[in-house]
């Protein structure tokens, strides 16, 4: 997987916790330089990305990399997080939208969640979004 934030404190600190849970991470600290690693080829299995980043933010990052892989899962983080911003992250397909810090248990959580399912499709209809879930 690939942790993407600007913070290398915040980035390390994640990169390293997830690797002790026995997950192989790649950290970067720019959309850009994954979207570079993306077009090269060198895919993973989840991105965790941050949404608040300088250049490239989180959303347009992710943007870029559903036109490369539409496939791509992603969980996206926020130290400023609200409902508006987590509705934005999933309509570009974010299977989970959490708060920095990330807590541990919770970030696990939503990793095996989103390593075991299916990516989320993105941009749904309006009327796809009013119909209850048994309908859809």
């Amino acid at each position: 997987m690939a942790i993407v934030d600007y913070e290398e404190l915040s980035r390390n600190s994640l990169a390293r916790s997830l690797a002790f849970a026995g997950y192989r991470v790649i950290a970067e600290a720019s959309g850009e330089d994954l979207i570079e690693r993306y077009r090269s080829g060198k895919r993973v299995d989840l991105v965790l990305l941050d949404v608040d980043m300088p250049g490239l933010d989180g959303y347009a990052t992710l943007r870029a990399l559903n036109e490369i892989d539409p496939k791509v899962r992603a969980i996206m983080f926020s130290g400023h997080p609200n409902d508006a911003r987590a509705q934005q992250a999933r309509s570009f397909g974010a299977m989970a939208y959490l708060q920095k810090p990330c807590e541990g248990r919770n970030v696990i959580a939503n990793i095996e969640a989103a390593l075991h399912s299916s990516p989320l499709p993105r941009r749904r209809s309006a009327t796809t979004l009013n119909r209850p879930p048994e309908d859809r």
